[in-house]
C-alpha cells in the first residue's frame, strides 16, 4: 500500500496543514510528527504548512487523498483537548 497525504483542518487550528499516514489503516498525523519526511516550510506569508513536504512526497509516489477523507476527528492522532 502507498503512504498517503491529506490536507486536514484539525481543531483548534485555523489553517489546513499537511497530514501523513504510512498506510490506510494508520491514523492521520501532522507532517511535523514525521521528522524523517518533514521538510522546512517555504518562507511565504500565510503559506500552507507542509507544502514543500507535499511536493517532495508526491514526487516519491505518495498518494494524495481528498480532504473529505481526512476530516473525521477519529482519524486524527493525537486528539487534542
Amino acid at each position: 500500500m502507498k503512504s498517503q497525504i491529506c490536507w486536514y483542518l484539525p481543531h483548534p487550528f485555523n489553517q489546513k496543514i499537511l497530514h501523513l499516514r504510512l498506510s490506510p489503516q494508520d491514523p492521520w498525523q501532522p507532517y511535523t510528527s514525521f521528522p524523517e519526511y518533514c521538510l522546512p516550510d517555504y518562507e511565504i506569508k500565510a503559506g500552507s504548512k507542509g507544502y514543500h513536504t507535499m511536493q517532495v512526497l508526491l514526487a516519491q509516489g505518495w498518494e494524495l487523498v481528498p480532504s473529505n477523507f481526512g476530516t473525521s476527528l477519529s482519524d486524527y492522532w493525537p486528539l487534542e483537548a
